[in-house]
């Protein structure tokens, strides 16, 4: 389906005369963009009142603990909306789906409406659906394939599950068989509820603004990807399955903190030859309270990586040269009060750059490379970007790179006609939003079938657990797409086996870095005192 109009006039369809304010806005971010007009908010002509007195105790308990969080809190459409036409419909309901009568389906005709959002309603079938140019648009707080139904996230919960689902889908007369529209995956907040639900409102924020802008810009495959496996439906859960959520939800807590005060991370960056990676040649550790992480080779065998320290709690850039099989003495190139880390090295011509990751300065800085020596900057981009990885490709430079915040659910793109020239975001901007495959993990390169292959970090079930290997099937100023196409994981019988999320070729190499736990006793002060200022 290749649209052809560029303003999107929608309506909103809800059976509360009260929104939550994630829903709010989700409309208000939609309206942020020029063209986007919201024309009609449709009620129905009896609105329904919540009555939660019938649930059961546990749940009531659990809902009321939701409502602290402020996305999760109404406020009324008259509120935010105004001046806005109210427009009632007639609700017939047969079996347990909703059908608006014909007098509604010409009023809704008679606004010549781009998308409707739903908000409530319930199961909603018949001509309404092919009415909108692009549908009628509806959320789902978990992945339809494993879980259908509700509450949200709860059920993702008891069963203890790495990631939480959620998608914006285009609704079809065939239930919980929409078109997935807009998809994401994050890590589930083991350890808080409120958190979780919290990060699953905000992700969903921007799915409508994201949807009408890759309608735009005529993003391919749009309006194909249909849900095909459906997950069992799930309902209210009993106190019983509340009582063992919040078992689950205290151990949870147990471990999150065990792991946080005695298991610290140790990194380590090897080389192995390209085609077997199980021959990993790891550099020598320099002491017991640092680690080596982020490495990059460039063609002349020198190594550069992070070194963090657990006594500063900050990391630098050093460098060591690879060669016949041994490594050389480190050699730090660049330290400041500032955290370092994914030291970048590209060449382009005959000039070789280095762009560190200094997200604490606000911005990434790129940096000319001289024989181990760092010269010239220029500053690229604005804001707490993590992981910076840059390619050259159709005669454009693109620049992949992570919130801080969110660094390792969601992916941004930026664009440029030279290296260190003003990049520019790219309009579908978080370009992904999964755990499992979105932030940055080492250089691109072109496979043996001619792929130009994106490598990525897959925290599903521990920070930089491994690397997904994306293939880019679109990329242009105005289209991104990917698909997975492989994994590179830790090798078993490695030292460092429990992670690896860096991971690039250069020449007859491969460059790779891996994960240990240890105790450390300066990092453990370091936990005790920041969890003790937190408590009082």
């Amino acid at each position: 389906m290749k649209p052809e109009q560029q303003i999107i006039r929608f309506g909103i369809l809800t059976d509360q005369l009260q929104l939550k304010n994630w829903q709010i806005k989700s409309i208000e971010r939609l309206l942020e963009v020029e063209g986007n007009e919201l024309v009609v908010i449709f009620l129905p002509q009896i609105t329904k009142s919540y009555d939660a007195s019938a649930l059961p105790i546990g749940f009531r308990f659990l809902e009321r603990q939701l409502r602290q969080l402020p996305l999760l809190q109404t406020t009324s459409i008259e509120d935010n909306f105004k001046s806005i036409p109210k427009v009632q419909l007639n609700i017939n309901k047969k079996g347990f789906s909703n059908y608006i009568d014909d007098q509604g389906i010409d009023q809704i005709e008679s606004h010549q409406l781009n998308v409707i959002l739903r908000f409530g309603f319930g199961i909603i079938r018949g001509k309404v659906l092919d009415i909108p140019t692009y549908g009628i648009w509806s959320f789902h707080h978990g992945n339809p394939e494993q879980f259908r139904g509700g509450p949200p996230a709860f059920w993702e919960f008891l069963q203890e599950k790495s990631t939480n689902g959620l998608i914006l889908q285009r609704l079809t007369n065939e239930l919980d068989a929409g078109i997935i529209l807009r998809q994401a995956r994050i890590k589930r907040v083991s350890h808080s509820f409120l958190a979780h639900n919290d990060r699953l409102c905000s992700v969903s924020i921007d799915f409508p603004r994201w949807v009408a802008d890759a309608i735009r810009n005529n993003q391919p495959g749009l309006f194909e990807n249909k849900i095909t496996q459906k997950g069992p439906i799930y309902k209210v859960p009993s106190n019983w399955k509340v009582l063992m959520f919040f078992l689950k939800l205290f151990k949870s807590k147990i471990a999150f903190h065990y792991q946080q005060l005695f298991q610290f991370e140790v990194w380590n960056v090897g080389v192995t030859p390209y085609n077997d990676l199980s021959q990993i040649n790891w550099a020598p550790q320099p002491n017991k309270s640092t680690y080596q992480a982020d490495p990059f080779m460039d063609k002349h065998g020198n190594v550069y990586f992070e070194l963090y320290d657990y006594r500063t709690g900050k990391g630098s850039i050093a460098a060591r040269t690879f060669k016949n099989n041994a490594w050389s003495d480190l050699n730090t190139i660049l330290s400041t009060e500032v955290h370092y880390s994914y030291p970048f090295v590209l060449e382009i011509g005959e000039k070789q750059y280095l762009l560190p990751e200094q997200y604490q300065s606000n911005e990434v800085v790129i940096y000319e490379l001289n024989q181990g020596q760092l010269l010239h900057k220029k500053h690229l981009l604005k804001g707490d970007w993590v992981d910076a990885t840059i390619h050259e490709y159709d005669g454009l430079f693109w620049l992949f790179c992570s919130p801080h915040q969110h660094s390792n659910e969601e992916l941004y793109l930026f664009y440029a006609d030279s290296i260190t020239d003003n990049y520019q975001p790219h309009p579908l901007n978080p370009i992904k939003v999964d755990i499992s495959g979105s932030r940055p993990g080492g250089k691109l390169f072109t496979d043996d079938q001619g792929r130009l292959i994106r490598p990525s970090q897959n925290s599903t079930h521990t920070y930089g657990g491994s690397i997904t290997l994306n293939h880019i099937t679109s990329l242009s100023p105005t289209n991104y797409r990917e698909e997975r196409v492989g994994a590179v994981n830790p090798e078993k019988d490695s030292r460092y086996n429990k992670a690896l999320h860096t991971f690039s070729y250069e020449g007859n190499y491969a460059i790779i870095d891996g994960k240990t736990y240890r105790f450390i006793w300066s990092a453990f002060i370091k936990e005790l005192k920041r969890k003790f200022k937190r408590l009082v």
